[in-house]
């Protein structure tokens, strides 16, 4: 993992109300955390390959995905995508009382 990609992930993580995390470097490697119960690692790391599979459909398409959210019943996930190949994914719980500021602010640091 890249050692200031993980460290900015340390410094910035958790927040109140993440779930969990999955990010990619720019070599490929994964690194991930579950905050929450019912968040097997296994179930992260296929969760997040499906979402960058839908990334590259998308692109295919001609459609840059730089940042994306998926909204569920419990969860929310923010996808952003790097200009380096970098990508984080977010899980966030769903309800209101969210500091959409903690998320807007890590999502924003990232993609600098």
């Amino acid at each position: 993992m890249n050692v200031a990609l993980e460290a900015f992930l340390t410094a910035r993580l958790p927040f109140p109300g993440l779930a969990a995390f999955v990010a990619r470097d720019t070599e490929g490697k994964l690194l991930q955390q579950a905050y929450g119960k019912g968040l097997a690692p296994a179930h992260l790391e296929q969760a997040f390959t499906r979402l960058l599979v839908a990334v590259d459909s998308l692109r295919h398409q001609q459609l840059e995905a730089v940042r994306l959210c998926w909204t569920f019943e419990h969860l929310r996930i923010y996808f952003a995508r790097r200009t380096d190949g970098a990508c984080l994914a977010l899980l966030v719980e769903n309800h209101p009382r969210i500091a959409m500021a903690d998320l807007e602010s890590v999502l924003a640091e990232f993609a600098q």
